[in-house]
Parts: structure tokens; sequence; C-alpha cells
């Protein structure tokens, strides 16, 4: 094994765990938010529970899909956390900024991580 190779990735390698760990922390999050609102059945299922069951889904997709394909799955999480963020802006009713932050801030954190990383990697492989 080249150790000159692996001192070069190290940055590219750290940026994938932190957004790895980022990334599946917020995406347990939201699907446990999501089964747990199911089986509550306290509130009625409206339109605005659908768009944020899909947007959670979708991002626990893209934060899967990021394990193998770190490029795509963040470019997936990063449109993901954007769109959760512009719907929590629209949506929430008081201190939207805060709604905005917790909703999409996660993912779209890990999605720049994730690319940040498949972006260091591809050009350490180019160089070498």
């Amino acid at each position: 094994m080249d150790r000159s190779r692996d001192v070069l990735n190290r940055p590219a390698i750290v940026l994938r765990w932190i957004a790895r760990v980022v990334g599946s922390l917020a995406a347990v999050s939201w699907l446990f938010i999501i089964v747990a609102g199911v089986l509550a059945e306290e509130e009625p299922w409206t339109s605005e529970s659908t768009v944020l069951a899909v947007l959670g889904v979708a991002s626990a997709l893209g934060v899967l899909i990021a394990w193998w394909k770190e490029g795509l799955g963040g470019l997936l999480l990063f449109a993901c956390g954007i769109a959760g963020s512009m719907f929590a802006g629209m949506a929430a009713g008081r201190n939207k900024a805060m709604a905005m932050l917790v909703t999409g801030g996660p993912f779209v954190v890990a999605g720049f991580f994730f690319i940040g990383s498949w972006w260091l990697l591809r050009r350490g492989t180019e160089s070498a």
C-alpha cells in the first residue's frame, strides 16, 4: 500500500466520515420523527406531512447512496436539504430561520461535505 497516497487522501477521508456521521444522524432522526408521527396518529395526515415525509425519505436515501458514491449522494442530499429548508421557510408560522436550519441544514452540510470529499479524492487520483 502506498503511504503517500493515504496521507494525501486524509482530508478527503476525514470529510467523508464527518459527512457520514452528520448525514446518518440527521436521516435517522427524521425517519424516527416520520415513523413516530405515523404510529402516533394524533394529528391528521396533511399535504405538509406528505412533503416532509417524502423529503425525509429522499434525504435518507441520499445518505445511503453517498456511503458508496459520494458525488451523487452528496448532490441528492444538498438538493433535498435546500428543498427542505425552502419548504420549512414557507410552512413555518414563526421563527422561520430556525425551522429552515433544523429541517434542511444538516443535509446541506452533509451534502457539501460528501461533495468535498468526492472532489478531493477525484483530484488526488488525477494527480497521482
